[in-house]
């Protein structure tokens, strides 16, 4: 961050109650770097989690916009004067930048990208729309945003407190109080991926059920976002994303059973596929309709037959 050519920087760093030695990092940067002095080191009185640091820094920036950025990511010395730009040349409240997905697992190393085509949004509502319509072409992470200080303050816009997916509920909310916004085809960012990190909990040995918890936690901070919107045209997106997400995790944790501890019971899973509208808010809806119905039905399955339905519709999406 401190390599950025964008002149006017300050550099949030929360200090979460770390054990380490991070702390005394920090401090070298401050006292030897030239840009020493724009970091600001905030410190929680105990351990808040990814949500409740950013909190943290939405109530104490003190810039005209806020970007939020992993501990073990990169970002390129371009990042934040592309973003500045495309935020004033379109006078957007949020400019995403496209970004490199690296992931290091074990000797493997592999490099995807993910491109935004260039794009524009100038009514609310819009990239809402986009956002859930295209859900894998749209980020649900908080990294690589600009977003405007002033806006996010006004929309009353916070994280969750969990330790998982927080950001994905984050965005979910984000998108919706919009006006103007911009996709930047730029790469401004490189998102590493590790295993044994709180977003690669599959990888381990065994699991928490209470991990598993705070992501079903989140999930239902969706849901009902969707009721609260059942009016909107675009809630009938949303609402298939999020139970979609549901249907997924699922099968996730049918893959992973056995990690599991304590175990996660049948019927605790076909509570997690509730769909979050009514029949008739799905039909007043009409988007996505008929994968509408359908998920709502999955929901409302006996027992009985929903668990051979999701593993067959698990095999046959290939996620089982």
């Amino acid at each position: 961050m401190l390599r950025q050519t964008f002149p006017d920087i300050e550099v949030l760093l929360v200090d979460d109650c770390s054990t380490d030695h991070t702390v005394d990092v920090v401090e070298h940067y401050r006292s030897e770097h030239p840009r020493g002095d724009r970091i600001r080191l905030l410190r929680q009185p105990q351990n808040g989690g990814p949500g409740m640091t950013r909190n943290r820094m939405i109530d104490e920036a003190r810039g005209r916009y806020l970007y939020f950025m992993d501990a073990d990511d990169e970002i390129v010395p371009e990042a934040i004067k592309l973003l500045y730009e495309a935020a004033q040349h379109y006078r957007a409240e949020v400019v995403y930048g496209s970004h490199q997905r690296i992931e290091l697992y074990g000797e493997q190393r592999r490099t995807f990208y993910h491109q935004y085509p260039m794009t524009v949004f100038e009514r609310r509502g819009e990239m809402a729309s986009y956002a859930y319509r295209s859900y894998s072409r749209f980020q649900v992470q908080v990294w690589n945003v600009l977003i405007d200080t002033e806006f996010l303050r006004q929309s009353q816009l916070r994280f969750i407190n969990v330790k998982f997916w927080e950001d994905m509920a984050f965005t979910y909310d984000l998108v919706t109080h919009v006006s103007r916004g911009v996709l930047l085809p730029m790469v401004t960012y490189r998102y590493v991926c590790r295993p044994n990190t709180l977003s690669n909990f599959q990888h381990r040995d065994r699991i928490p059920r209470s991990e598993i918890e705070q992501t079903i936690a989140t999930i239902n901070h969706i849901k009902q976002g969707c009721s609260e919107l059942r009016y909107q045209p675009y809630v009938g997106y949303r609402s298939y994303d999020v139970t979609m997400n549901c249907f997924y995790m699922i099968c996730r944790i049918i893959a992973i059973r056995d990690k599991i501890v304590p175990p996660v019971s049948d019927a605790e899973l076909k509570t997690i596929a509730s769909h979050p509208l009514t029949l008739g808010d799905i039909l007043r809806s009409r988007r996505k309709l008929a994968a509408n119905l359908f998920l709502w039905l999955l929901g409302h399955m006996p027992l009985w037959l929903f668990m051979p339905t999701v593993k067959m519709l698990g095999r046959y999406k290939k996620v089982l």
